[in-house]
């Protein structure tokens, strides 16, 4: 029998108010969706969709040509403009 799992959502407008206060309820319920979705449940798919965009057709126009430029940077480019602790940092969240 096949399982089905939920995508974790978040309203847009929750997202920028859970941002904007990390002592918010909106910034609790952001950590507890992106515990759901990225811990180490069988359930956590690594999804979180946002819904309620406010204009993101033409912010999808304007980002996917992005994506392009960004794949083809030179490495020394890359670097300037990534994290490489992100992905410890982001773990070190999840373990605790």
């Amino acid at each position: 029998m096949a399982s089905t799992f939920d995508v974790i959502t978040i309203s847009y407008t929750d997202l920028r108010s859970a941002c904007k206060d990390e002592n918010s309820d909106a910034s609790y319920k952001l950590d507890s969706l992106i515990e759901a979705s990225f811990g180490s449940l069988p359930t956590s798919l690594g999804i979180i969709a946002v819904t309620d965009v406010p204009a993101l057709t033409e912010l999808r126009l304007k980002l996917l040509p992005l994506a392009r430029k960004l794949a083809n940077l030179p490495q020394d480019e890359l670097d300037e403009i990534t994290d490489a602790n992100a992905r410890e940092i982001f773990q070190i969240w999840l373990d605790s």
